[in-house]
């Protein structure tokens, strides 16, 4: 069941924050070419930080967005592999769960308890990315 996905849960997250997340996108010229709809990871983290419960600081927010990272929902435009809390601009994939009855696509609602399945996996993800929220 997709209550239970990680991937799943990665998008229900993304959904929200496009839906209802007060920053708009941003575009930022990178190596000679325009990079769309982007976002800042300060900014992520902030909003993470205010809109769930399940998120009490901005340490566990960073661990958040390293696991959509890690799971290909969060691009980073500058190809890092550690997310940053910083000005650093990320992007998001697009990529849709083919279940018609997932749960997290079905009920927008249930993306907070999308952040405490990913908060499961965030330890692990930590431990392999070889740091903490100021790593390089």
């Amino acid at each position: 069941s997709c209550s239970q996905s990680f991937p799943c849960a990665g998008r229900a997250v993304r959904n929200a924050f496009l839906s209802h997340g007060p920053y708009p996108a941003k575009d930022k010229i990178h190596l000679a070419r325009i990079i769309r709809r982007s976002y800042v990871g300060v900014e992520l983290v902030q909003w993470l930080c205010e809109q769930c419960v399940y998120v009490r600081c901005r340490t566990a927010a960073v661990r958040v967005w390293q696991v959509l990272l890690e799971l290909g929902v969060l691009l980073s435009v500058d190809q890092r592999v550690v997310f940053s809390d910083s000005n650093s601009y990320y992007q998001f994939s697009f990529e849709e769960c083919d279940s018609a009855s997932c749960e997290f696509r079905s009920n927008e609602g249930e993306w907070p308890e999308a952040v405490r399945l990913l908060l499961q996996l965030a330890p692990y993800v930590q431990f392999r990315s070889g740091g903490g929220a100021n790593s390089p």
